[in-house]
C-alpha cells in the first residue's frame, strides 16, 4: 500500500493513520500511526498470501525523500520493499504505465524531473486520400505560457532548440520534440502541445486523418498514447480551421508534472 499526498508533504499531516476494516466502519481489524513521516509518498503496509488461503497485513515504514506518485518512487523505494519479501528479484524493476484510454479533458500524472529529467513528445497523424504536395501534413511545436497566459516562446521547425525543447525535424505523417523540464524557463506554468498547417498548404483539418499524440521517457518506455480529436465541425468548416492543440502539459504543486488531453 503507497500512500501520497495531493498537496504538501506528509509531516505536515496533524497525524497520519491507516484503518483496517471488515465491510463496515465500526468493524475494524488493524490500526496503525505513521511513525516520523517524510517527503511526500511512502509504502505504509504490505499484504501478503500465505502457503493456505489466508492473507498477513504486514506494516511498513518506507518513505521516500524525492515523489509524488507511486511511479516515482518505485526505485529504490518500493523496489526495496519489493525484494525483500520476494529476494529472487532482480536487484532493478522494470516498470511502466501506459494510459491509452485517455479522451478529451483527462489528465494523468507525470514522473517528476528528478525521476526523468526529459520526455518525447510525439505527433502523428495520416492523410486524407486528397492530400497533395509536400507541405500537406501537420508541423508539431510547444507553445511556453507563464500563469498570466503571455506567450514565453515556441519550440518548432523554424526555432527547433530553444526553452528547454529540441525539435526533431520535420515528417511527413509525424514529428516529435524532446521536452527537458528542468531546463525549462521557472516562469513557465503551462506547455501546449499544437499542429498546425503550412501557409502553403491547400485545404484544411479535412486533410489529416486520426492525429495521435504519444509522450515517452528517456528509456523508451511509452507513458501515454491517446488519440488528438479533430471535431466535426472542424472537418465541416472547409480550411477555415488550420491547427489542433493536441495536449498540455502543466505545473503542479512543486516540481511534479501533468498532462491534459
Amino acid at each position: 500500500f503507497v500512500l501520497c499526498t495531493r498537496g504538501g508533504r506528509l509531516p505536515d499531516l496533524d497525524v497520519c493513520e491507516l484503518h483496517v476494516v471488515e465491510e463496515f466502519r465500526d468493524q475494524e481489524m488493524a490500526h496503525f500511526v505513521l511513525e516520523s513521516p517524510s517527503g511526500s509518498a511512502a509504502v505504509v503496509a504490505i499484504l501478503r498470501r500465505g502457503a493456505d488461503p489466508s492473507w498477513t497485513l504486514i506494516r511498513a515504514n518506507e518513505c521516500s525523500k524525492a515523489g509524488r506518485h507511486f511511479m516515482d518512487i518505485l526505485e529504490p523505494t518500493l523496489g526495496k520493499v519489493i525484494r525483500e519479501a520476494i529476494p529472487t528479484l532482480p536487484k532493478r524493476q522494470k516498470a511502466m504505465v501506459s494510459i491509452s484510454g485517455m479522451v478529451q479533458g483527462s489528465v494523468a500524472c507525470l514522473p517528476v524531473p528528478t525521476a526523468s529529467k526529459w520526455l518525447f513528445v510525439g505527433l502523428s497523424w495520416d492523410l486524407s486520400p486528397s492530400a497533395s504536395g509536400d507541405d500537406c501534413g501537420l508541423s508539431t511545436a510547444l507553445v511556453y505560457l507563464d500563469r498570466q497566459g503571455q506567450s514565453l516562446g515556441t519550440v518548432a521547425p523554424n526555432n527547433a532548440a530553444t526553452l528547454g525543447g529540441q525539435h526533431g525535424g520535420k515528417g511527413l505523417l509525424g514529428q516529435g520534440v524532446l521536452v527537458d523540464f528542468g531546463a525549462a524557463p521557472q516562469e513557465a506554468a503551462q506547455i501546449f502541445v499544437v499542429g498546425f498547417l503550412a501557409a502553403s498548404s491547400v485545404g484544411g483539418m479535412d486533410l489529416i486523418q486520426k492525429p495521435h499524440c504519444c509522450v515517452l521517457d528517456p528509456l523508451g518506455s511509452e507513458l501515454l498514447r491517446y488519440r488528438a480529436v479533430v471535431t466535426h465541425e472542424q472537418r465541416s468548416e472547409q480550411g477555415s480551421e488550420r491547427g489542433l492543440i493536441a495536449g498540455r502539459f502543466f505545473r503542479c504543486e512543486e516540481s511534479s508534472v501533468g498532462n491534459d488531453s
